[in-house]
This record gives structure tokens, sequence and C-alpha cells, in this order.
């Protein structure tokens, strides 16, 4: 059975944390929290609209965590500088191993999609800026079903979309609630831990496989 691949896209390929040396030319020493806080809050805006069930799409999360992060953290950003950093999300790096990792997949018979909590043109054009839109199939994104992961809308749309299911259908994701979500639907699910500092919580639910690099993923698919 082929095996279809759902990729999470930031912050497993796209590293959310490449705003760090724009911030630090505006703002200094304090970049890497105020990069850490925007993006927990950017989080945070997603899981409690899905929960109100009152959707505004990821740009509009990431633009109103951005103003929480600077009036919470002291910072009054120009309206210039507001700009670059939201205009930084559609030129976002690439971590390390994405390339090499995808590079390797494309040697198998496996389907891969980019599933994410943004728009699709927005995901399509970040991928496209980091050189690696060309591994994918469609987009498959959240904007269609107006909610965001890791409600169990968004899984049973993926498995919808790619005409996959729990038995040959894998989210790819950094993110431990995603993970998690996607495990909760049954579906095959790779933690990428960049951080050997993160736990992933202690739920029922648990993780087909955890791995510390996309160069290894093929060895943990089954192709």
């Amino acid at each position: 059975m082929k095996q279809v691949l759902g990729f999470d896209v930031y912050g497993t390929l796209i590293d959310t944390h490449g705003v760090i040396d724009l911030l630090e030319a505006m703002i200094g020493h304090s970049a890497t929290r105020f990069s850490i806080a925007w993006r927990e809050k950017q989080l945070e805006y997603t899981f409690r609209r899905g929960l109100m069930g009152c959707y505004r799409d990821f740009s509009v999360c990431t633009r109103d965590a951005l103003e929480h992060t600077a009036q919470s953290l002291g910072y009054s950003l120009t309206e210039n500088q507001f700009q670059i950093l939201i205009n930084s999300y559609q030129n976002l790096p690439i971590f390390p191993d994405v390339v090499s990792g995808l590079e390797k997949l494309t040697k198998t018979n496996c389907e891969m999609y980019a599933f994410s909590n943004g728009q699709r043109e927005a995901v399509d054009l970040v991928l496209e800026n980091a050189g690696i839109r060309k591994f994918f199939g469609e987009t498959v994104s959240v904007d269609d079903v107006k909610t965001f992961k890791p409600s169990p809308k968004t899984y049973r749309y993926f498995m919808e979309f790619t005409k996959s299911n729990p038995e040959n259908a894998w989210l790819i994701s950094s993110n431990g609630f995603d993970i998690i979500g996607a495990a909760a639907m049954n579906m095959n699910t790779l933690w990428v831990r960049r951080n050997k500092q993160v736990v992933l919580d202690t739920w029922e639910y648990e993780p087909t496989d955890v791995i510390d690099s996309l160069d290894h993923i093929v060895e943990y698919i089954g192709v």
C-alpha cells in the first residue's frame, strides 16, 4: 500500500525562529526571548480560536501574536519594523536536514503533501522561496475546514483530501500537539524531535516513532 505523508510546515520543515537575526537588529539581546514568545502566542491563538469556533486565518493569528508579544515585552515596534517581521514569514529558512531527507523520499513511491495551519497560498510561497515546493503534491490547508490542528476535523480532512486512511496516512511533525492530535485519529505519526530538551506530553497517545533528523525518515516509513 502506498504511504501518504503529510508534512507539517512551520517548525518541522521551516524554522520559525529564522526571524531572530531581524529581531536582533531591532531589539538587541532579547531577540531569542521575543521569537519564542511570538511563536508560543501564535500557537495559543490558533488553539483558542479553534476552541471558540471563531476562525480567522493563520496570518491573522501571526499578526495578532506579534502585536501582543511586542506590547507584553515592552517594545514599541515601528509600523515598518512590524511589516518587515510579518513579511519575513514568507522567507523563513529550512532546517539543515530537510532537503536531504526529502530527496531520499523521492526515490520511494510515497506521496508527499505539505499539511499546514497556514493558508495554501502562503504555505506554497514559503516553500517555493525555501526551494522545497517541488517535493510536494498539493498543499493541504486547514483553511478549507476553518479550524486548526489539532482539531480532529483537520486530520480527517487530510485523509479525505489525499484519499488515504489510518493504515497508510502519516503525519510528520516536530510539534507535540500535532503528533498527539493525529495519533488520536489513528494516523501513523513521526515526531521529529528537533530539540532534545523538549518532551512529549504523557498522554495516552504516542507517536509511531521518534526521529531526530529527516535524514533517517526512510528507515521508519516502511517503504
